[in-house]
């Protein structure tokens, strides 16, 4: 596919006038495609790239990803995004988005918002008020979990699968988690049913966008394929308490160590568990913790980056020993 092509049809969507290939500013390669999907010509010659697209006169903005055509999971991925777009839930929270085929190319074209990532402000307040903000940013999540729940691929079982995290934590224990930890964490997971409920899969404080007067929600990536209750909810206040420590400590120690300061954030997550009794809320945080770790290392993060989720993995079970996550449950 030629650069005349993918220009034509980007003018030809999003309107405005004509284009040259330096109206695009590429601000992120994604790497090689993996998959053997063939591919042609030279513009989409790997897994694509994202662009900012830039209209002439000050016109409105937009940014792009643009990936093969016959990439499956980024189809998904771009209508899902679309449709939440458009969502009468959801419409406030998700920048305009539209997709459209160029050639060889599919391109999710998103109106480019104008706004700060949430890691950012809580950097900026040098570790204060994390956990308000994360409340505040949790309350995004009922309209989005419902709005998802509508625009993903039906969720085929009325539970979560036990093989999956089984599977995932022996994946883990080749990567050096110890057996006797990942056999405690598997107890804790197999305790309960956990009731399947789709998730964002990438709600994280740099996927939030505080912006005037509201918030925007980004990255729809894994938007439904985790259906592990509460794992938007764990991922978001992770996310806020690393960014306000740097990365330092364990995140539910320091949540624990925010006594009163972190009520409502408590208050928070027991209102967005809808009803899960704390056995269960348990067993989602161990499920979240041991999906992600697998997760990094499927996508080829180096071991010395997921070596701090290992480390996580291994204190869960003092953590759980000594009731640290009932204590935060019950600020």
């Amino acid at each position: 596919m030629g650069v005349s092509t993918l220009l034509a049809r980007i003018n030809a969507e999003l309107g405005g006038e004509p284009r040259t290939w330096s109206d695009l500013t590429i601000v992120r390669n994604v790497g090689p495609l993996v998959s053997s999907t063939p591919l042609d010509g030279d513009i989409i010659s790997n897994r694509g790239f994202n662009a900012l697209l830039a209209v002439p006169r000050d016109g409105p903005k937009h940014f792009l990803k643009v990936r093969p055509a016959r990439h499956e999971p980024f189809r998904r991925e771009a209508e899902a995004t679309t449709r939440l777009s458009q969502h009468p839930a959801t419409n406030a929270l998700v920048p305009h988005a539209r997709t459209f085929i160029a050639g060889s190319a599919r391109v999710l074209a998103e109106a480019f918002v104008n706004g700060t990532a949430l890691d950012v402000v809580i950097r900026a307040r040098r570790q204060k008020a994390w956990h308000m903000l994360a409340v505040e940013a949790l309350r995004l999540a009922p309209p989005l979990w419902d709005a998802i729940a509508e625009v993903a691929a039906p969720v085929a079982d009325t539970f979560v699968g036990q093989d999956g995290v089984l599977s995932d934590l022996a994946l883990l224990e080749l990567l050096g988690l110890d057996a006797t930890a990942s056999s405690q964490l598997a107890r804790h997971f197999c305790a309960v049913q956990l009731p399947a409920w789709p998730q964002h899969g990438d709600f994280w404080p740099r996927n939030v966008l505080v912006v005037a007067g509201g918030w925007k929600v980004l990255d729809f990536e894994a938007c439904g394929e985790i259906v592990l209750p509460l794992y938007d909810v764990f991922h978001m206040i992770r996310g806020c308490s690393e960014a306000a420590s740097g990365g330092a400590g364990n995140w539910l120690e320091l949540w624990a160590e925010a006594g009163m300061a972190a009520r409502p954030l408590s208050a928070s997550v027991r209102r967005l568990s809808r009803g899960l009794e704390t056995t269960a809320m348990e067993a989602a945080l161990v499920a979240y913790l041991v999906e992600f770790a697998a997760r990094l290392h499927r996508r080829g993060i180096s071991r010395e980056r997921t070596a701090g989720r290992l480390q996580e993995l291994r204190a869960l079970p003092g953590l759980l020993e000594r009731g640290v996550v009932r204590q935060i449950l019950a600020l």
